[in-house]
């Protein structure tokens, strides 16, 4: 990123615990109030209440370069349960750009009693070698239930950015919170504010002789709710941020932020000009990826497999670069993040003349982007958009899972920027494939043996995201262990030979076989017992919540649907005592089914059971317990074992 054009950012973890007054030069006296304060009728279970959170950000004025921009912090908060002991540890983040540059802290008890944050509590942690951020971690000292903490911090940085929005919201209730954006004159900014749960967001802008002052306050503000599947804090915090539009140098306008055209044009010119005039190398290593391709799409996919397989992607998310990349020394390291990859995939396709168009995409777990603001932080992602006689395919090389023309499961269906300096579009990428083909699917077919215990083989094959995700997990370790832990943590009760595992990512598919056999000091002799569902099941109900105290969507990651297969073969003076019963369930949501099929010619036993989850997202309170019932059922029936006996007379 280039020196000057930092966007400024605190991680959650700080703007959930974090807050400074706009409009006083510290916190406001305790009163009895803050000690006498209590949970919320709303929220009577809440392990702390944020009495006071603040922001204050200024902006440096580019006429005075000298003076550096800001972010001052304050917060108060009141430990009502010992869950909100939690409270006492506060992280915050940090980097080249955003110096911390004071922290002060106290912790105050009932009676009086004032505990400063001593110096030796505060270490810091390195969170990001590449991006060169850390994070300082500081532990209050003598905390307890009652007890009041507070603390003021400030960090510095050298830009005329602050891009990120400012979170009101808090994990824990808020009695009140505001936020203050200082902008000199030289600089041209708007304002903004969501308040999805509608808690009373007032804003305004007050016009000051050398800065304007943009202002949001917030009072009696929900927690943010930590439920399972939970919508992003995005979608439900009430925020507010600035855009900075435009600044003066001397006579002229710098258009920054005021358009996705402008905001197009400033990261095309600050990042990827120089980025691609630094190219050597790229369009020679493209044509000789293509020198025996004919057709269009077998020139991209050679290219796309050569950039998603052989360059390593480091986990840098977003759509700007580093400062000095280049697409020679991405090519030449064998490595980029996110936008490099894509950027240096582009450059490829134009070397040997395939149309191509970046795209900036959106993260569902980030929250839906709020494209009304022409914002580049909300993406985080870059995506090639390439034309082909066919149709348009998407291309992310990002994850070495993702086979041609298919997308993360994070941003299928979500709202995108295709971008261009003079004329970006909005655009929805393509919807997520079905449940059917997102899938994991188990074949075992298992002998019971003279000593009471089980043998045989088996097979996973996953398909579409299961498959891109364990494609990316094995870059990071061994695939082979990782499916050995998976088979030992699913059929405890078994040992496992043979493990072979079989990657293909270009057919978005992951084949795992093995052999197993029961554990001796399993083997019970005349009788035996199995959970058929597994390795796959038995699935415990995840929505413990019923719809009436849930106060959010819920949001899976994609549709799926798990199938087993068991075929189990006994030796003569074998039978079957208990069998799990039949199931066939089916509602807007999805589908169980479960069967057991006795073959006595064959001596053998067919277990069947299919689960489809249909749906990513739930809306209302009758779909969420459609949903829920359907697990429910599938928990009822994955209890119930398969028992076998042997025979006296057998």
């Amino acid at each position: 990123m280039r020196a000057g054009a930092v966007f400024v950012g605190i991680s959650l973890t700080l703007s959930l615990l974090g807050g400074v007054s706009p409009a006083a030069a510290a916190l406001p006296p305790i009163t009895e109030a803050d000690w006498a304060a209590a949970a919320p009728a709303s929220d009577p279970n809440a392990g702390a209440l944020v009495l006071y959170k603040s922001a204050e950000f200024q902006l440096m004025d580019l006429r005075q370069e000298h003076i550096a921009s800001f972010l001052r912090l304050r917060a108060r908060i009141k430990v009502l349960t010992p869950q909100g002991l939690e409270s006492g540890e506060l992280e915050i983040p940090h980097s080249r750009q955003m110096r911390l540059a004071s922290l002060t802290g106290r912790t105050l008890l009932p009676g009086g009693v004032v505990v400063p944050l001593p110096a030796d509590a505060k270490f810091d942690r390195r969170q990001s070698k590449r991006a060169r951020t850390w994070v300082t971690a500081v532990a209050f000292p003598a905390l307890q239930v009652g007890a009041i903490l507070e603390y003021e911090v400030e960090l510095r940085f050298d830009s005329v950015f602050a891009l990120e929005p400012w979170y009101l919201s808090d994990r824990w209730p808020v009695r009140f919170a505001e936020v203050a954006f200082l902008i000199p004159k030289s600089l041209e900014a708007t304002s903004w504010g969501l308040d999805p749960r509608q808690s009373g967001l007032k804003m305004q802008t007050i016009e000051g002789r050398d800065h304007r002052r943009f202002e949001a306050r917030a009072a009696q503000l929900p927690a943010l709710p930590d439920e399972p599947y939970a919508a992003p804090v995005a979608d439900l915090a009430t925020q507010f941020g600035i855009l900075t539009t435009a600044y003066r140098e001397g006579l002229d306008r710098v258009s920054l932020f005021e358009s996705w055209e402008s905001t197009c044009k400033w990261v095309n010119e600050g990042y990827y000009v120089d980025a691609r005039l630094g190219n050597r190398g790229v369009k020679q290593r493209a044509r000789e990826l293509v020198s025996t391709k004919a057709s269009p799409r077998d020139r991209a996919e050679a290219i796309y497999r050569f950039v998603r397989d052989e360059l390593r992607t480091e986990d840098a998310k977003g759509i700007t670069l580093e400062e000095g990349s280049t697409l020679q020394r991405v090519l030449s390291e064998a490595s980029g993040d996110y936008a490099e990859k894509a950027l240096l995939l582009q450059a490829m396709l134009d070397a040997v003349a395939i149309h191509s168009r970046l795209v900036w995409a959106n993260e569902r777990s980030s929250g839906v982007a709020f494209l009304q603001v022409p914002n580049p932080t909300w993406f985080e992602r870059m995506l090639v958009a390439v034309d082909l006689p066919e149709g348009r395919v998407y291309l992310d090389p990002s994850a070495r899972g993702l086979a041609f023309g298919t997308l993360a499961a994070e941003v299928e269906g979500s709202q995108a920027l295709l971008y261009d300096p003079r004329a970006p579009e909005i655009i929805t990428l393509p919807a997520g494939a079905p449940a059917e083909r997102n899938g994991r699917t188990v074949n075992l077919r298992l002998s019971v043996t003279e000593e009471g215990g089980v043998s045989g083989g088996g097979e996973l094959l996953l398909t579409g995201h299961h498959a891109v995700e364990a494609i990316g997990e094995a870059e990071v370790d061994d695939p082979k262990t990782i499916w050995e832990e998976w088979l030992v943590e699913r059929l405890p009760a078994f040992r496992f030979e043979s493990v072979a595992v079989t990657p293909a990512a270009d057919a978005a598919e992951v084949r795992v076989s093995w052999q197993m056999a029961t554990r001796p000091e399993e083997e019970l002799g005349d009788e035996l017992s199995l959970l058929p569902s597994r390795p796959l099941g038995p699935l415990s109900q995840p929505l413990v919540l019923t719809a009436e105290a849930r106060r959010t969507p819920l949001i899976l990651p994609f549709p799926d649907r798990d199938e087993v297969t068991l075929e189990l073969t006994l030796p003569r003076g074998w039978r079957h005592e208990a069998l799990p019963p039949k199931a066939s369930i089916e509602n807007a949501t999805g589908s169980f089914h479960a069967a057991t099929e006795i073959d006595e010619a064959a001596s053998k036993i067919t277990y069947r059971r299919d689960l489809t989850i249909a749906v990513r997202e739930t809306q209302d309170t009758g779909s969420y317990e459609q949903l829920r019932g359907l697990f429910a059922a599938v928990e009822r029936n994955d209890a119930q074992p398969l028992a076998l006996v042997r025979r006296k007379d057998g």
